[in-house]
């Protein structure tokens, strides 16, 4: 090989020169060490003296050396800077990128200035410099094509090792050169900007850092580096450089709040990727970053496209529309997306014609991971610790550990180096219990063994000496653990970190539960026949025991408030209360029983700071104010389920319930006692334990299967004004600020459009059948089966309630002077609103009457199917659009400019995601027909109308509703900028619910149904 080289560059060796070489040929063969002697053999002249030690050997010394070789060359400087960038690049670099990037370096750049002491405006490297070294190190660099770009890298890994020996040789020095290439990639020097450089001509700046030599700045002449460009053509308008690039660079380099802020954090960024077909990369970028800076909107955002990658794969542009759906009603409590959020929707005002005013969550983003192991072996219990972690054991006793820090979670120890029997946790702590009557405390936070219990003398049972005893659970405080065992009348106490037992203490009945008083003082030990022990923690001595005469186990004794008093829970829900101000004799304050529920206690939850105890048990859920120990309120399982087990959230404003068979979570809101939300699970399997970690809400199955909710956005949905029934019937008032629904009950709601709530509702004594508001926006008059109401839409004051016969529909005149109200049996009444006094009769019922209609279209459906046909009368014109799917409402603007309608979106893969199996809201342009935006609903619309500046409102089948603008017209401006700026500012108050108004007590005018003469 060596021979052929030399041949090809004409050039011959001696004989003499060729034995020292044949000897380094004999220690090293590698091609790569011959092309380095090759190079190092062609600086030898026929007459030079070669010795065995002129011959370099070893592939890294002879990079070395023909690193120096190149320096001498082409200047320390260049090469330096261009082997250093060469080598750090994530997927190379170009010939292009690196003269710009060497330009950007003042160290090399003066070397090529111009004779003189004026530096010229412009400047550059020259490309011809950077091609005479890119010459001498061809056979080491090669190209290859990334993304349709030609880059160079290097093929040997020894070329970059050498570098970062010889070039990057302190940590300090790789994140400046990581830096410079993130600076370039970030287009720090682009668009004219200037770069600063000491004006003297060949003096560098770094070697007078206190000169008072005049500083020039110096435009580079740099590209730009948008994350798209702007090009006609649709395949190459992605920066796919900077794509690759940045955000390796600034990660390197140490600049995280960059990375965040500039790249993960930008909507430029996930439209680039998605549209370079890096949907999977960009997920993986964002989750790797929200490990490293624990920033939850990063692993939002990535839930979101994972959800969506069904449509964003096929369809990038749709992320505007998958975010304005999915990511808005959670601003509140993802502060930092806010300026994303505001991007968002400036560039789907920009580019699309529908926009979201305000998105009712269709679901909570979750997250799910499955136990590699359970497929051999399911989950038999789940246990909770303090150090944000879930130690779930199967049923072959293997041990896993879930957190968030580390994904797919991990094994603590090998379970069969102990064959575990069972296992405990209270706080960061884990006690195993082997079939070898061991007990080994485990830390889960270092994580290590700390000491085994000497537990060699009491583990037996008394009544079976070879029966080992079973744990019941544990406690520690400071340096102790409180112990005690399954049906046995004692506990024990044992130093931490020795592992000795120090004390036995006795209770006269079977101990079913142990715990703490308020400051760890004391133990109370709760019993069968409904006793309580209190023993001293410092002196081991028993002070009290107390027995009630409902005689059932103890369940929990929780800490209470107030230090006098003691509360007992035993397994029935029942309560009993102790006053303990004298220690060594409590007195019996109260017990509260209920004899006929006898279904037992599930699970039990404190929450001190809210003063609230939880009970679940089968057929409710039971709340108790711990204050006086009195119930506060009181949930019902749906019917025919029940529960499994319930958790407090939000200080208790929450409460979270999973149920047998049910593959979804209940989430009610402790305020108004409304079911708001449920959680789907994502799998089929039954919820065994539901837990809180943090900020974040657990759900293990029996199949293994681990999913979380972040608590504040579950706090965020619920807080989402809905009525909890489908909407079926919504109307917009005048000014599109305010706007009604009804949903069949006996209830009008009054929304506010940018305050995003139901502000609140008129109560009727029958369901509301029809209603209408006055263009005035003054008076609201609705209908119930016997009863016509009129409102003071203001005030919520019921003016009238006129009995008399039944009302089909309702008119109000465009002056809101006069209300029709449509009889289909009796007659028709035309009637002052103010006094509620007829006017005047009609004897013929008038379907679909209207009143001075402001135009003269006429709107229908060809067939239920997915034509729309639009009449215009005065132009006897007659137009058809065709939807993607079935229409299933429609609406047409006063004006006769646009049609918006919802039909089933087109789903040929059949995806069962809520974009692709939910309808699709559209506007149509009726002009030329064109087709000028859509929104994904995700779920189910009951009713549509559109207000007179071009909103939609859609009313869904779970009571909520959502606004939409139509941008491309240019009456919904105003509505888009104070949406744009109310953006992420707003928090509804937790506790405030709508206000209700109350109908008046009997009518205060009543119609005969015949002649509808006043009584």
């Amino acid at each position: 090989m060596l021979t052929d080289l030399l041949v090809s560059d004409g050039r011959r060796i001696t004989s003499g020169q060729q034995v020292y070489v044949n000897q380094a040929l004999k220690d090293c063969s590698l091609p790569l060490y011959v092309e380095l002697l090759h190079r190092q053999v062609c600086t030898w002249s026929s007459r030079m003296d070669i010795t065995e030690e002129s011959v370099i050997k070893g592939v890294h010394d002879n990079i070395r050396r023909f690193l120096a070789q190149l320096e001498q060359d082409h200047g320390k400087e260049l090469v330096c800077k261009a082997m250093c960038y060469l080598a750090i690049a994530k997927s190379g670099i170009t010939e292009a990128e690196l003269t710009d990037i060497l330009s950007c370096e003042n160290d090399v750049l003066s070397q090529y200035l111009p004779a003189g002491g004026v530096l010229p405006y412009k400047l550059r490297v020259p490309e011809a410099a950077v091609e005479r070294l890119l010459y001498d190190l061809r056979g080491f660099l090669m190209k290859r094509n990334i993304s349709g770009f030609q880059v160079l890298f290097w093929p040997s890994r020894h070329f970059p090792l050498v570098i970062h020996k010889v070039f990057l040789h302190t940590t300090e020095m790789v994140r400046e050169a990581h830096s410079a290439l993130a600076d370039y990639f970030n287009g720090q020097w682009a668009y004219g900007r200037t770069k600063s450089m000491l004006s003297q001509n060949n003096v560098r700046e770094t070697e007078h850092p206190c000169s008072s030599l005049p500083v020039t700045y110096t435009d580079r002449q740099l590209p730009g580096q948008p994350w798209v460009f702007n090009s006609l053509s649709e395949d190459m308008d992605i920066n796919v450089r900077k794509i690759l690039e940045l955000p390796f660079h600034l990660k390197n380099s140490g600049r995280l709040e960059e990375l965040l802020s500039g790249v993960m954090l930008s909507p430029g960024f996930h439209q680039g990727m998605l549209k370079a077909g890096h949907l999977e990369g960009l997920v993986s970028h964002l989750k790797e970053t929200t490990k490293l800076m624990a920033c939850k909107e990063l692993g939002f955002l990535s839930t979101l496209i994972r959800d969506a990658a069904c449509l964003l794969q096929n369809s990038p542009k749709d992320l505007i529309a998958v975010m304005q759906a999915q990511l808005f009603p959670f601003l509140e409590v993802l502060p930092k997306l806010n300026s994303y959020a505001k991007h968002i929707y400036q560039e789907g005002v920009r580019t699309q014609g529908v926009n979201v005013l305000h998105s009712p969550v269709s679901a909570v983003p979750s997250t799910s991971w499955e136990l590699p192991d359970v497929v051999s072996s399911p989950v038999m219990e789940v246990l909770e610790t303090q150090c944000d972690a879930v130690v779930t054991i199967l049923h072959d006793s293997t041990i896993w550990v879930w957190n968030e820090k580390v994904f797919g979670g991990y094994k603590p120890f090998h379970s069969s180096d102990f064959n575990i029997s069972n296992m405990k946790s209270a706080g960061h702590f884990l006690l195993l219990s082997t079939n070898s009557n061991r007990l080994i405390l485990y830390n889960l936070k270092t994580p290590s063994y700390i000491c085994e219990l000497d537990v060699h003398t009491i583990v037996s049972s008394a009544k079976d000496p070879d029966l080992a005893l079973t744990i019941d659970g544990f406690m520690f405080t400071e340096n102790r653990i409180i112990l005690w065992y399954r049906a046995t009348n004692f506990i024990h106490i044992f130093d931490i970190n020795t592992g000795e037992r120090i004390e036995q203490l006795l209770c006269p009945n079977i101990v079913t539960c142990v715990s703490f008083s308020h400051d760890h003082q004391f133990i109370l030990c709760g019993q069968d026949k409904s006793t309580v022990s209190i023993f001293s923690v410092h002196s081991n001595s028993h002070l009290a025991t107390c027995s009630s005469s409902m005689a059932t186990s103890i369940m929990n004794v929780p800490i209470c408030e107030d230090e006098h008093m003691m509360a007992c829970v035993d397994r029935f829900g029942n309560v009993i209360v102790w006053d303990i101000k004298t220690l060594t004799n409590p007195k019996l304050r109260e017990e509260i029983y209920n004899m006929n529920d006898q279904d037992e206690v599930l699970n039990t939850e404190h929450l001190m700071g809210s003063s609230t105890f939880l009970i679940c048990k089968r057929h409710q859920i039971v709340l108790w104010d711990t204050h006086n120990w009195t119930v506060e309120d009181q949930f019902k399982a749906p019917r025919d389920k029940v529960f499994i087990q319930a958790v407090l959230a939000k200080d208790g404003l929450l409460i979270i319930a999973c149920l047998e068979d049910c593959p979804f979570l209940l989430v009610w809101k402790r305020t108004s006692g409304q079911c708001v939300l449920s959680l789907d699970i994502g799998h089929s399997s039954e919820v065994l334990r539901l837990l809180k970690m943090g900020s974040a809400l657990l759900a293990v199955t029996l199949d293994g299967a681990i999913t979380t909710w972040d608590v504040d956005l579950i706090w965020s949905a619920s807080v989402i004004s809905k009525t909890g029934l489908k909407v079926e019937k919504l109307v917009v008032d005048s000014t599109g600020q305010q706007f009604y629904t009804a949903d069949g009950t006996e209830m009008i709601w009054k929304w506010g459009v940018l305050s995003r709530t139901a502000k609140g509702c008129f109560l009727h004594d029958g369901p509301v059948e029809t209603f209408a508001v006055s263009k005035d926006c003054k008076h609201l008059v609705t209908a119930s089966p016997r009863d016509i109401y009129v409102w003071q839409t203001v005030t919520g004051e019921n003016l009238h309630r006129i009995h008399g016969s039944h009302v089909s529909s309702l008119l109000i005149t465009p002056n809101g002077n006069f209300a029709v109200s449509l009889c289909k049996r009796g007659l028709s009444s035309v009637w002052n609103l103010e006094s509620g006094h007829v006017v005047c009769n009609v004897h013929l019922y008038l379907s679909n009457a209207v009143i001075s209609p402001e135009s003269t279209f006429i709107l229908g459906l060809h067939k239920a199917g997915a034509t729309i046909t639009i009449l215009d009368t005065l132009k006897s014109k007659l137009c058809s659009l065709q939807a993607e799917g079935q229409v299933l409402m429609v609406c047409l603007d006063v004006t006769g400019c646009y049609v918006v309608f919802i039909c089933n979106a087109d789903n040929p893969n059949g995806c069962n995601c809520d974009l692709h199996s939910g309808p699709v809201l559209s506007a149509v342009r009726i002009s030329d027909k064109k087709n000028v935006g859509k929104f994904f609903l995700c779920k189910l619309p009951c009713s549509l109308s559109l207000s007179g500046d071009l909103s939609a409102f859609v009313g869904f089948s779970d009571g909520s509703v959502g606004v939409y603008a139509i941008s491309d017209a240019a009456e919904s401006s105003v509505m888009v900028g104070k949406c744009l700026h109310l953006m992420g500012q707003q928090t509804p108050c937790p506790c405030e619910e709508p206000q209700r108004w109350l109908p008046l007590t009997n009518p205060s005018i009543i119609r005969m149904a015949s002649t509808n003469d006043i009584v």
